[in-house]
């Protein structure tokens, strides 16, 4: 709140608390915060509810202002492995390349996605939620990740993609539904985050018939940069793949010059689903996006 200055904050019940809590913080200092807007719940003495404001809205039409590629459609924070959160500068243009990407993954009209991610992460509102707009098809959302949940609804809504890290497929098997669970609509699963350990692979397509296709990408660029595709899953165990379409991928030592293969050394990206740096952070942007553009990982 204190680097972005919002000008509105919307919450839900969950987050009634912590919203009084920051009410009570702001009233010391200066603040931008002009409504509070609940979303679900009874709300708090200062505060709106977003529907009936919405309905109590003016019918003048909406006035849109004309955009550029470059300008920041949202923020979304990141810690990485260097401590503090850093606001990346999500642009328009890193959105639509991302969709782009996401071409290479097959989805079609008529899919159906479960997203199980929260949305202030960039594997849930972007590695797959963005391309299902555009694209015209289904997304499902859950508040949280609940295995039995989660396997309820693949079968009843009939789920053809379906994305998570590690951790919770290894969940998912040990879901009190799990034997039972219908997945055959499933065309295939992605996994992301970590490691898939082949035993799991192995797992699903014994006891289920999953395929699993897996990737690689950051807040900072794409979400997606890397696919491994199915047939690789276990003779290529431990790999995130190949780089995706758009995307210029280097491998440098510490003086930056570029390593051969079984070499290690720092990934280097370059393209255009990277953001423009991070939000008032002009050190932080210096520090990764060199004079060529190439952005370091660490």
């Amino acid at each position: 709140i204190e680097l972005t200055t919002p000008k509105a904050l919307l919450f839900g019940d969950d987050f009634r608390d912590t919203v009084a809590q920051i009410r009570l913080t702001i009233n010391h200092q200066p603040s931008t915060i002009n409504h509070f807007l609940h979303l679900d719940g009874p709300g708090l003495p200062f505060s709106q509810e977003y529907q009936s404001t919405i309905d109590q809205s003016t019918d003048r039409p909406v006035t849109c202002e004309t955009l550029t590629e470059e300008d920041i459609a949202c923020l979304l924070f990141t810690g990485g492995t260097t401590g503090l959160p850093k606001g990346a500068q999500i642009s328009h243009r890193q959105i639509c390349w991302n969709v782009l990407n996401t071409v290479i993954h097959d989805l079609t009209h008529d899919d159906i996605y479960l997203c199980v991610f929260p949305l202030f992460h960039a594997g849930g509102l972007f590695a797959y939620m963005s391309s299902q707009v555009v694209f015209g098809n289904t997304s499902v959302l859950t508040r949280q990740f609940d295995p039995a949940q989660v396997l309820e609804l693949i079968e009843r809504e009939g789920v053809t993609v379906f994305a998570a890290v590690p951790t919770m497929y290894q969940m998912l098997t040990t879901a009190p539904n799990w034997a039972t669970a219908d997945m055959s609509s499933l065309r295939f699963c992605t996994s992301g985050g970590a490691p898939l350990p082949v035993p799991l692979v192995e797992q699903y397509t014994r006891e289920k018939g999953i395929r699993f296709k897996q990737g690689f990408g950051m807040t900072e660029y794409g979400p997606g940069l890397f696919a491994l595709p199915p047939e690789d899953a276990i003779r290529k165990a431990g790999s995130i793949g190949r780089p995706n379409f758009f995307i210029d991928v280097r491998v440098v030592d510490d003086d930056n010059r570029p390593l051969g293969p079984n070499e290690v050394g720092e990934l280097l990206l370059k393209g255009p689903s990277g953001s423009s740096g991070y939000w008032q952070n002009p050190q932080a942007s210096a520090a990764v996006i060199d004079d060529d553009g190439w952005f370091h990982t660490g």
